[in-house]
Formats: C-alpha cells, structure tokens, sequence
C-alpha cells in the first residue's frame, strides 16, 4: 500500500500550518503517516490532523458538526519502531544491572 505521490506536497502544507499531528499517543508519525486501526478495520498512511478551533473556526465547526466513530480508535506502532523501543530498554536495564552488580561487588570487598 503505497502513499499518495502529493503526500508529500500535502504533508508540507499541514505541517507548515501546524495542522498535522506527529504523536499520536507516543507513536511517531512515519514522514508524517499513521497506521489507524478503527475498530476491525485498519488503515495504513493515514494523516491525523488536528484543527485548532481559534485558528480556522469555520473548518473546525465544519468538522465538529459531522458524525462521530463511537468505537476504538487505535494508531499502531511500526514493528521495526517496536523493536528498537524494546532494544533500547533492555540496554538501559542490562546498564543499570552491570551497575547494581558493580556496586554488590564493591561493597563486599
């Protein structure tokens, strides 16, 4: 499932403006796309924007005045992203263990 070839152009724009959200629920958009899951149904390079009612009231009306999911909405998380948060623990717990075991053998001498 290949992006848009305007994404990009689309992406700028809603960045430029501050529209686009980056995080979602700390996950990092991908060059500014989500993977949404709505309820069993997924979608991959979605935008998640958000309208600041200060700043556009019209848009923002317009939108707030549309129907609503009432059901989950969940962005997922790149395996690759997944595995480097997991590696990225398990070093700080292996450091913090090297340490613990560096004091423990410190004190006993």
């Amino acid at each position: 499932d290949q992006p848009h070839p305007a994404g990009p152009h689309i992406i700028g724009i809603l960045k430029e403006h501050k529209l686009l959200l980056e995080s979602w629920e700390d996950i990092q958009a991908e060059e500014g796309l989500f993977q949404v899951s709505l309820g069993e149904h997924d979608f991959s390079n979605s935008l998640l924007i958000q309208v600041k009612k200060e700043a556009f009231p019209n848009v923002y009306n317009a939108l707030d005045s549309t129907p609503k999911w009432q059901g989950i909405v969940d962005a997922l998380q790149n395996k690759d992203v997944v595995l480097a948060h997991i590696n990225a623990r398990v070093a700080e717990m292996d450091q913090a263990l090297q340490e613990i075991n560096t004091y423990a053998i410190t004190a006993k001498i």
